[in-house]
């Protein structure tokens, strides 16, 4: 319900911290009306790899009912970037350009 109204802007955290078989924890989550932090969903995932993130975010837009969100905020990893660049969301925008 939470993404369905506040996920127009999604953070993709996957710098939080590695867990215990040095794997990835990825949160993805927004901020609501009162700037509070809403997690979505989080995730461990395999390996840092573009396929993973790819189906990652792919797996997530599916549970989400298919909602895109509009803006997605990653640390700029280059595996992070190349998933969500042209794989599973519509654009992709440098900090000069954005600005």
């Amino acid at each position: 319900m939470d993404y369905s109204i506040f996920g127009d802007v999604l953070a993709f955290d996957a710098t939080y911290r590695k867990i215990r078989y040095s794997t990835p924890l990825v949160i993805l989550y927004g901020v609501n009306h009162h700037n509070q932090r809403i997690i979505f969903a989080s995730a461990t995932i395999g390996d840092e790899t573009k396929e993973s993130y790819v189906w990652l975010l792919k797996t997530f837009v599916e549970v989400m009912g298919g909602k895109y969100p509009i803006f997605v905020i990653i640390d700029g990893d280059l595996a992070t970037r190349n998933a969500t660049k042209r794989q599973c969301m519509l654009g992709d925008f440098d900090v000069d350009e954005f600005e």
